[in-house]
């Protein structure tokens, strides 16, 4: 392939092949930035316990949650309530019960919405998560999460203990039972049996456990598990490969093109434009689903929008370092001598992008490093434009 036409000018297909990558570039980058928010943040337990923390505050969840421990309460404490009623008072038990299922609901629904009890849920959802991440990396699984015949379960023991001392503290259970410390490090088998033995009563091995998924090709446990293991180690190659395709896009790009400051303006219109799409598209289908789940998928999502953000600051500061070198070539100035002229906004220029780095990439120590090497490199490559100016004549 010829680098030019004839005249000297460059050949067709160099033009239509620079216009190519750039927009194959322009979408590689904006994939490689979903990729690295999704490896990031989903599969992160702590990340994804945060979205958690949104859920566990609203209204509907709270309910929701709320009715499963008083079912459980009621389910653990009507014999024994029942068994402390005077032989009198035998006639009234349907109402008894029915002031149990009440009061249960009162104290169910103060629990859920205070913040210990939203804490430990927030700590059973990061649990089930790193309990995914365990299964998935070929590791065990937590005792608050089990898998166990085509079930995965949630252990709400604890939660079950606190209700029903709100219902103990409220006059309903008699005080002379000691109701166990909630321990949800322990066992299931002897959350539920040390609850039994409180309540003297036998609960069913299954007693307060959340069924969070049931499929009958769980059973078979093996198959599936190295499938998601599988699915996920490609995954992850996947991230790798993206960033490294959109790394090799640009430059190709650039490589390929005969005006490579014209090339880098349209990569910074290119890049840009397709992140903005893509944010509109992440508002569009956030603001799309049920109230429920808007919260969360918000949360998730504000990582992925700061990212997609900064990516549009670069675009800028490209697009307007372009437009700035054509007007310096216009009036015959260098670069590098315009540079060291306004050496103090180069600076803020530079702290300000490293500053973004940090903010808005989230990554922990890995933006910190990024951002350390953007202020080091752009503050050096400063102070020898302004050297070199000051020994070079005007």
């Amino acid at each position: 392939m010829s680098a030019a036409g004839p005249g000297g000018q460059p050949s067709r297909v160099r033009r239509v092949g620079t216009v190519v990558l750039v927009v194959l570039a322009s979408v590689a980058v904006l994939a490689a930035t979903v990729a690295v928010w999704a490896r990031v943040t989903l599969l992160d337990s702590d990340r994804f316990a945060g979205a958690v923390a949104v859920v566990v505050r609203d209204a509907e969840v709270q309910a929701a949650v709320g009715s499963r421990l008083a079912d459980l309460a009621v389910r653990a404490a009507t014999p024994t309530v029942v068994a402390a009623l005077p032989e009198e008072l035998r006639p009234l038990e349907p109402l008894v019960i029915g002031g149990l299922r009440r009061l249960a609901d009162e104290a169910a629904a103060d629990l859920v919405a205070s913040e210990r009890a939203q804490a430990a849920l927030v700590d059973l959802a990061r649990a089930a998560h790193a309990a995914a991440m365990r299964v998935l990396r070929g590791d065990g699984l937590l005792d608050t999460v089990t898998v166990e015949a085509g079930e995965v379960t949630v252990n709400l023991v604890p939660l079950v203990v606190r209700t029903l001392a709100a219902l103990q503290d409220r006059g309903v259970l008699p005080a002379r039972i000691s109701l166990p410390e909630p321990r949800p490090e322990a066992p299931v088998s002897e959350q539920v049996a040390e609850l039994g033995g409180a309540l003297g009563r036998d609960l069913p091995d299954d007693f307060g456990q959340l069924v969070v998924y049931r499929s009958e090709a769980l059973a078979e446990a093996g198959t599936v598990v190295a499938g998601a293991q599988r699915a996920l180690a490609l995954f992850l190659r996947a991230v790798t490969l993206l960033v490294v395709l959109a790394a090799v896009l640009v430059a190709g790009a650039l490589f390929l093109s005969p005006n490579r400051r014209r090339t880098v303006l349209h990569l910074g219109v290119g890049i840009g434009v397709a992140v903005l799409l893509a944010n509109v598209v992440i508002d569009r289908a956030v603001a799309g689903v049920a109230e429920a789940v808007r919260s969360p998928g918000a949360t998730l999502t504000r990582g992925l929008l700061r990212r997609n953000w900064f990516l549009v600051l670069l675009s800028v500061l490209a697009v307007a370092g372009v437009i700035l070198l054509d007007r310096l070539d216009a009036r015959g100035e260098r670069p590098g001598r315009y540079v060291a002229g306004h050496a103090a906004a180069a600076r803020v220029v530079v702290v300000l992008v490293a500053a973004a780095t940090v903010v808005v990439l989230d990554l922990g120590w890995g933006a910190v490093v990024v951002a350390g090497a953007v202020l080091a490199g752009g503050l050096a490559a400063i102070a020898a434009l302004e050297r070199r100016a000051a020994a070079t004549p005007a």
